[in-house]
């Protein structure tokens, strides 16, 4: 087959910065040409061929995906700040965080062993693993210096439970973003089979439900932006809402 080598080819095409990125990219099957997988570098392809390369994540998990946009839609400062990620799972929102210039994130999750090995080992980085964020007060005298930002991302549970045990162990001056998941802050009856949740009404009502919650609380609370990144397995629409308190 006459042609040109893949991995020369996406260098070519200005697709890769240099050999040793093209050939990662072929060799994890990340190339597609003329809608086919290669992987291996040397083949030979049509200079002609369309190319599409699946790019890995910038983040070690979606998370950061989402977060990175309700940073750029609130505009959100992120150097130097100390974060509290409540939820932290796998890290994406802690390496959202940290890619952003924060200082330190405390990272706080019910599970165990989810955290990115990549972040786990990072000092800017305090874990705090098995620990339902409603007892938040018992690591009280460890989040120092008081977090100054907040991000939450949970699963299973509503935001309004945690919600009233997070002021008290923040700074006097604290920015949150928080991620609605309507499946997890409605009613059974308005949740559909396998935790989808469609109508936009339910959608606006989940959303205002835990801003009401977050204002009783003394934070003041922006409209909901629609998460571009929707939820993993349900494809669910996900809200964030932007939190400021100021004692």
């Amino acid at each position: 087959m006459s042609g040109i080598r893949l991995d020369s080819l996406l260098i070519d095409r200005q697709l890769c910065e240099n050999l040793e990125i093209a050939r990662k990219l072929i060799l994890a099957g990340k190339v597609q040409v003329d809608g086919s997988v290669i992987d291996k570098v040397g083949v030979l392809v049509p200079k002609s061929a369309e190319i599409k390369i699946e790019r890995p994540s910038q983040f070690v998990g979606r998370g950061g995906e989402k977060l990175a946009s309700a940073v750029e839609h609130f505009n959100v400062p992120l150097r130097d700040k100390i974060a509290l990620d409540i939820g932290s799972s796998t890290g994406g929102f802690t390496d959202c965080l940290l890619q952003g210039g924060v200082a330190l994130v405390f990272a706080v999750d019910v599970g165990k062993n989810q955290l990115d090995w990549s972040l786990r080992s990072d000092p800017r980085v305090k874990v705090f693993e098995g620990l339902n964020a409603r007892h938040l007060e018992s690591i009280s005298e460890q989040l120092m210096p008081r977090p100054n930002l907040v991000t939450m991302d949970l699963s299973f549970i509503s935001a309004r439970q945690i919600l009233p045990v997070v002021a008290p162990v923040v700074d006097a001056h604290c920015e949150m973003l928080l991620l609605v998941k309507p499946q997890f802050e409605l009613p059974r009856d308005l949740v559909q089979a396998g935790g989808v949740v469609i109508d936009a009404s339910a959608h606006q009502r989940a959303c205002a439900e835990v801003r009401q919650c977050a204002e009783k609380l003394g934070w003041s609370v922006s409209q909901p932006f629609a998460c571009p990144v929707r939820g993993s397995k349900k494809k669910n629409q996900e809200f964030f809402l932007h939190l400021t308190l100021d004692r």
